[in-house]
This record gives C-alpha cells, sequence and structure tokens, in this order.
C-alpha cells in the first residue's frame, strides 16, 4: 500500500553537474507557494516568452530560498565563492545548472533523497503551465 513518508526538515546535498553539488533546505509549502506567486508575476501580459519567465521565476525563487551552501562552485579563476542572492543568479546563468536545479523541486520530493544520481526533467515551459 502506497503510503506518504513524512522528510526530515534537515538540509541536505544534491549533485547538480560533475564536480558541484549544493545542499538544500526541503522545499516546504511556504516555498512553494512564494514561486508559484514570483511565476505568475513574471507571466505579465502572457507574451511570447511568458512561459519562459515563469520558469525562471519559479526556479530562481526555489534556489534563493532553498541553497545554503555548496561545493564545487568559483569564480572566473577557479576560486570557491560563498553562497549569496549574486552568486545563485550568476550560476542558474548556466544552462546545464539552471537544468538540474529546475528539477530540484521533484528530485527533493522523490521518495528516496539519498539517491541523487541525475534523472530526466522535463521541463514545461507553454504559457500558463
Amino acid at each position: 500500500m502506497p503510503m506518504l513518508k513524512l522528510s526530515s526538515p534537515d538540509p541536505y546535498w544534491l549533485d547538480i553537474l560533475p564536480g558541484a553539488r549544493i545542499q538544500v533546505v526541503p522545499v516546504g509549502a511556504a516555498a512553494l507557494l512564494l514561486a508559484r506567486n514570483a511565476a505568475r508575476d513574471a507571466r505579465g501580459d502572457g507574451g511570447p516568452d511568458a512561459g519562459v519567465d515563469m520558469q525562471v521565476a519559479f526556479t530562481r525563487t526555489l534556489a534563493l530560498r532553498g541553497i545554503i551552501a555548496w561545493e564545487g562552485v568559483g569564480d572566473a579563476d577557479g576560486a570557491p565563492v560563498a553562497v549569496s542572492p549574486e552568486t545563485i543568479g550568476q550560476l542558474l546563468n548556466d544552462p546545464s545548472a539552471f537544468e538540474s536545479i529546475a528539477c530540484m523541486p521533484s528530485r527533493c520530493w522523490s521518495a528516496s533523497r539519498k539517491k541523487t544520481s541525475h534523472r530526466p526533467c522535463r521541463l514545461d515551459l507553454r504559457q500558463g503551465r
């Protein structure tokens, strides 16, 4: 019989790229609602890029609320950088990192968080989704 397993509020690590991982706090209801509101606000008038703007706003909000540490993330010279809103934004500018972090909610809610291997994630960028 399927069972809802309550997760621990403790932070845990997720591999986002080879050699890079982020420590996140579990995605809770408040973070999810804030991310949905950010996506709705980003929709604006619903122009041709509204779906993309919504996904970026949703992912950025969850990243800003969830990422508390990382390893394997550095500046142009390879020196480690601290987690901050600015450096999270820079990390999200990398398409591979963005896609991995955009999948974070489904990975965070998975039945087994201990396995952080990359699983395919389909991003739905259609307007209004």
